[in-house]
């Protein structure tokens, strides 16, 4: 039971677009939904939804009540615009990338692969690569032996590359600050 794997198994994930910080922890609760519903019943004695009309007899707003409650969308727009073009003017990309792409080469060139394997694994280092790093990481075998944890390490570092390359291809950014591989992805 023991052997070793005939298909990919466990889990690794680093991809270009996925970034956990956006979605929700699963362990969060969920939302309130029936206080609104209890309220509602409350109110009206029914779960029944109003009809259009209904609606609109009960809701009655004039465009001038809201006229000033915040900018418009325009201004908000163009706030945003002002701070995207700070920061294209501001920042940098050429130094960032070169350090994402040295961090990786540097960690890729300390890792010893077995010589079974060797020749893959500098086709995938110099082809920079994630599945080809990910399918050594599956023949590796051992999820916790040192070569699988020297692999999710280099496909966390080639991970980092792709994004501030991608950041890098996306906007001309013009300025003269350096910036750090977190700085740069968090922009």
């Amino acid at each position: 039971m023991c052997g070793r794997r005939s298909a990919p198994g466990g889990i690794i994930h680093t991809y270009q677009r996925y970034d956990p910080r956006h979605f929700p922890s699963p362990t969060r609760p969920p939302p309130d939904l029936l206080s609104g519903a209890f309220d509602h019943m409350l109110a009206y004695g029914s779960t029944r939804e109003l009809t259009e009309e209904e609606l609109a007899r009960a809701v009655k707003l004039d465009p001038s009540q809201i006229a000033g409650l915040g900018p418009s969308l325009g201004a908000l727009m163009e706030r945003l615009r002002e701070r995207k073009r700070k920061i294209l003017q501001t920042y940098e990309t050429g130094t960032v990338q070169e350090e994402a792409a040295r961090q990786f080469h540097d960690l890729a060139a300390r890792v010893r692969p077995p010589p079974t394997i060797q020749k893959r694994f500098d086709r995938a280092v110099a082809g920079e690569q994630l599945r080809d790093l990910e399918r050594l990481w599956y023949e590796a075998g051992d999820e916790r032996g040192k070569l699988a944890r020297q692999l999710v390490q280099l496909i966390d570092r080639l991970g980092d590359k792709y994004q501030v390359d991608e950041l890098a291809a996306k906007y001309p950014f013009t300025g003269r600050t350096r910036l750090s591989i977190p700085e740069a992805l968090q922009i």
